[in-house]
């Protein structure tokens, strides 16, 4: 099986321990099944289920691997993770409420 990146603007819902702090985010998902067109539900079912609501679909539906992500630490562990748990994200925060102190993962 492949695994497959989408990158998707994303708002957290009421249940998303972030929901005060961050405006919106930019996430990175990374799906390992057979094809594209499998990929794309299961990673807006996973940010679903992590309580981030899809503004958009900013990029994405392309094979990745490993080695994309030689000097990208932070998308190697996002890739290691999706081949152990099929799925994955890595978020970046774009909004930020200036009075909160976002630190370390959005997920």
């Amino acid at each position: 099986m492949s695994t497959y990146v989408f990158q998707f603007k994303v708002k957290p819902l009421a249940a998303n321990k972030n929901y005060q702090r961050v405006k919106h985010a930019y996430a990175v998902v990374m799906a390992v099944c057979p094809t594209m067109f499998d990929a794309e539900p299961i990673c807006r079912s996973y940010l679903e289920n992590q309580h981030w609501r899809i503004i958009s679909l900013e990029a994405g539906g392309y094979e990745t691997t490993l080695e994309q992500f030689d000097h990208r630490p932070e998308g190697r562990e996002c890739f290691l993770r999706a081949q152990e748990l099929g799925v994955a994200a890595s978020f970046s925060a774009v909004g930020v409420d200036p009075d909160s102190h976002v630190s370390g993962s959005l997920n």
